[in-house]
């Protein structure tokens, strides 16, 4: 989980005792789940002259005007750990079980690669030879982590399965140049170097792959605007952090432990009493026109030009202002520092390159290319005005705890139905912002990108341990993608592809996140989850245009809050060749409800229906269960303009609908 996600799920793991109540809580709804069912044929009986009174009616000719883009059902994927267990370095390539998971789940874009792990990527030591790349940083741990899976094995991943490249640049320790070089590197035709200097795309030829990958979306830091993540911005003001985003600058670190190229880590910023120790500042490169002051343990050393040039046991350092390296001696030339001692320096990071920097030098490497900015705030907005191009703004739309007062799951559900909406309606708030400050004409052309998102809430699970792998959160994503069409999303990643769970996590990582939100299993199983099949059921049941749906007698029932919930959300496209899809999702935990579907103009010829359906709510599918929550379908004839369907409980339904041609109405 990245950044307001990872605050939200990457605590630590729940008591045992708090697992045994989920436990019973979940079981306890499985049966009255289970009951309700039973008892469905009863109650049907009873109210057999309320049957259909829901009637779900599309206007074809209505609408059309927003299109459902193909990126909008992507997902958030991280380099780190060979890909979360998706690439096999000794093929190398990726298992054949995963690539069945992944092709049968329909994703179509990625992100790459990731979110606050990738803060502080340096994208040129994962390129070349596995056994040469260098180590890249845990942009929240600090942590050096390998680069098995790098921008080539992902290039070659999206490229080989038709996919849309959702890029991350390093804004945290990165340069401007850096990225410019990287959109190089993915994008320039060979023969050609655009940015002059070395010719990256020769460089990729040498690496194998001589045709450009063509990553056309570039998200310029993720989620720096957060404290935890402003890294060379420091920890100003929202303000303050949103000016040096925009434009660049410089910040001063006083007493901040230093670190390794590949290690921030406190532990890194510790001597280990050997000669010729080197270390880094955590945000080169250093202002050398303002003071600069190097601690080792409680003394204050002094800078030199050369420590070879230095009598023994002289407490003195090497200082590289552009790198921002720093070198001490080897106890004949100039003093080692002692074993256990704490080193911090207090310098002037900067000056940073902006925003402003990075979308200038990489639009020029590549003009065709999209680059967006992670700050959206109104700060930002009015410093970017309608003078400084952006092509998009990021947004992460994360869920939060449903209103207080549930008292079990089911009342967490009904409350988790509620917000999805309104979470969905972020999009809008962010869209406004631009509108306001771009100016309506501009900010037409001005999309917002949903790179993250999901349910989560804030390191914990949800009221069982396993909700975020469940029905429920198939049901959200759902109702979120249904939004994100009306409004015109053109990117979106949920979060996230692939993760670990505790249990099974590598030796030594941290910080991975709850391993519930992965939208396929860890190795070597790779379980599909049920938002997993709701993406193959949803980018199938997705047309080119949205069209308007109208739902007459939209059941409701009263929650735990003492508000309405309506139980159905809807929505309709439309294809270029006149095929119909309708979008259903039935919330109610427990109640079936028959509609009608009714379709202005020409009849319905045939109907192809399916449900991606569980148990429960809080089903979930497991290694021994691969199946229990999944996709069920079947096909009719109609001729007519309306059919009935009956919408089971926590189910998504889709329609496809075929109509007579216009000469046989």
């Amino acid at each position: 989980m990245e950044g307001e996600a990872a605050d939200r799920t990457n605590g630590r793991r729940r008591r045992p005792a708090i697992a045994v109540v989920g436990s019973l809580v979940a079981v306890l709804v499985l049966l009255g789940a289970t009951a309700a069912e039973s008892t469905h044929h009863r109650q049907h009986a009873r109210h057999r002259h309320h049957a259909h009174r829901t009637t779900i009616t599309v206007s074809p000719d209505e609408g059309g005007k927003r299109l459902v883009h193909p990126g909008l059902f992507g997902v958030n994927h991280r380099y780190p750990f060979d890909g979360f267990g998706m690439w096999d370095p000794s093929i190398p390539g990726v298992p054949e079980r995963f690539s069945h998971r992944f092709a049968a789940a329909r994703f179509t874009a990625v992100r790459f690669p990731g979110g606050s792990v990738a803060n502080t990527y340096h994208w040129t030591r994962a390129i070349g030879p596995v056994a040469k790349r260098a180590l890249n940083v845990h942009g929240r741990t600090g942590e050096p982590l390998t680069n098995e899976f790098g921008p080539d094995e992902f290039g070659q991943f999206v490229d080989q399965r038709g996919l849309q490249a959702m890029m991350l640049a390093n804004f945290g320790t990165g340069t401007a140049r850096e990225a410019a070089d990287w959109v190089e590197y993915m994008n320039a035709p060979l023969g050609t170097n655009p940015n002059g200097g070395f010719a990256w795309a020769k460089m990729r030829a040498a690496n194998g792959h001589a045709q450009p990958y063509g990553a056309r979306n570039w998200e310029i830091g993720n989620e720096v605007y957060l404290p935890g993540q402003s890294y060379w911005m420091g920890e100003g003001s929202l303000d303050q952090r949103s000016r040096k985003y925009a434009f660049g600058g410089s910040t001063r670190f006083p007493g901040q432990r230093v670190g390794k190229p590949w290690d921030h880590r406190k532990s890194a910023a510790v001597s280990d009493g050997s000669a010729d120790q080197h270390f880094q500042v955590r945000y080169p490169p250093v202002d050398a026109t303002e003071p600069f002051a190097l601690k080792v343990g409680n003394s204050i050393w002094t800078p030199v030009p050369d420590v070879a040039q230095t009598p023994p046991g002289a407490p003195v350092y090497e200082l590289d202002p552009g790198s921002g390296k720093i070198g001490f001696g080897d106890g004949v030339h100039g003093a080692v520092p002692p074993d256990g001692a704490v080193i911090r320096a207090s310098y002037r990071s900067g000056p940073h390159d902006g925003f402003v920097d990075f979308y200038r030098e990489m639009k020029a490497a590549d003009p065709s290319i999209e680059v967006g900015s992670s700050f959206r705030n109104g700060k930002f907005l009015s410093l970017m005005g309608d003078k400084h191009p952006y092509d998009f703004v990021v947004a992460h739309l994360y869920s939060h705890r449903p209103k207080g007062g549930f008292r079990n799951a089911g009342n967490f559900h009904d409350g988790v139905m509620r917000l999805a909406g309104r979470r969905a309606n972020g999009v809008s708030v962010v869209r406004h912002g631009i509108i306001g400050n771009a100016g309506a004409a501009r900010a037409k052309q001005i999309p917002v990108v949903v790179s993250e998102y999901g349910m989560s809430f804030r390191r914990w699970p949800g009221p069982t341990q396993n909700y975020l792998r469940s029905m429920d959160q198939a049901l959200y994503t759902t109702m979120q993608l249904q939004r994100w069409m009306h409004l015109g999303v053109p990117l979106a990643g949920k979060q996230s592809l692939i993760d670990f769970g505790r249990s099974n996590a590598p030796r030594g990582a941290s910080a991975l996140g709850l391993g519930e939100q992965g939208l396929i299993g860890p190795p070597p199983h790779y379980v599909t989850s049920a938002t997993a099949r709701a993406f193959r059921l949803l980018t199938a049941a997705s047309g080119k245009r949205v069209v308007r749906a109208s739902t007459r007698r939209n059941p409701s029932r009263r929650i735990y809050t003492g508000q309405r919930l309506k139980l159905l959300r809807t929505v309709a496209t439309k294809s270029s060749t006149g095929e119909l899809y309708l979008i259903v999702v039935n919330k109610d935990r427990s109640r079936s409800v028959p509609a009608t579907v009714a379709v202005e103009g020409r009849r319905i010829k045939a109907a192809v229906v399916k449900r991606l359906m569980g148990p429960s709510f809080l089903a979930y599918n497991t290694v021994k269960h691969p199946h229990r929550v999944s996709i069920r379908s079947y096909q009719r004839s109609v001729g007519a303009r309306q059919m009935r369907v009956r919408l089971p409980p926590h189910s998504v339904t889709t329609v496809k609908l075929r109509r007579y041609k216009s000469g046989n109405r």
